[in-house]
């Protein structure tokens, strides 16, 4: 079943108000029916939602021509993240500060960061059906990637929310000088969109 919690949908919607402000009510006037009645909507009798709404709803958005919509996958992501941070415990409880760990010893600090980055993906399946995500085996002192195949939405948007995710896990670890980037998308959101998360000397987090 392609679907996605309920409660992501919530915190989207939640998101958008706050950033259209007095322009929402212009903005829901220019979606087509059944999108502006799942904006607005009250309550929902499942914990689920199709995916086929949700592609509606993110396609939607990112045609936008309006500023404060230009980064909003992106900017979604990462607040999901940061708003669900108690559901994405460490794997290593010893080593709970990787900021910490890159100060006495990088390569246990990038191998620690694979498994945590890979953990934290694999537990987005509580959201996301399907979402297949891992990192990949080949790791470097200077860089990791991860992969993401099977997924509930096939569009750039929703590797662009991945993205972000992958920003808030960085964020929420304090892991320090990375930078993270979308190596490809192929197919315009379908077929295995890859990331790589490089890990700079001295620069703040940041990714494009």
């Amino acid at each position: 079943m392609n679907a996605v919690r309920v409660e992501v949908l919530e915190l989207m919607r939640g998101h958008l108000s706050d950033l259209m402000g007095d322009e929402m009510a212009g903005f829901l006037a220019s979606l087509p029916y059944a999108l502006k009645a799942l904006l607005i909507r009250d309550s929902f009798d499942d914990a689920w939602i199709g995916s086929r709404e949700f592609s509606m709803l993110l396609a939607a958005i990112d045609l936008q021509p309006r500023p404060q919509l230009s980064n909003f996958c992106l900017d979604f992501g990462r607040l999901f993240i940061e708003t669900h941070a108690q559901h994405f415990p460490f794997v290593s409880p010893e080593n709970a500060s990787l900021s910490s760990l890159f100060g006495h010893s990088r390569q246990a600090a990038v191998l620690t960061l694979a498994r945590q980055l890979g953990s934290d993906l694999e537990r987005l399946q509580e959201w996301f059906r399907p979402l297949e995500a891992a990192v990949d085996e080949r790791i470097s002192l200077q860089q990791l990637h991860f992969h993401v195949a099977a997924r509930p939405v096939h569009l750039p948007a929703f590797c662009e929310m991945m993205l972000g995710m992958a920003a808030g896990f960085l964020e929420i670890r304090h892991v320090p000088y990375v930078h993270i980037q979308e190596i490809s998308c192929r197919l315009g959101g379908y077929g295995i969109c890859t990331f790589a998360v490089v890990l700079e000397p001295e620069n703040p987090l940041s990714f494009l």
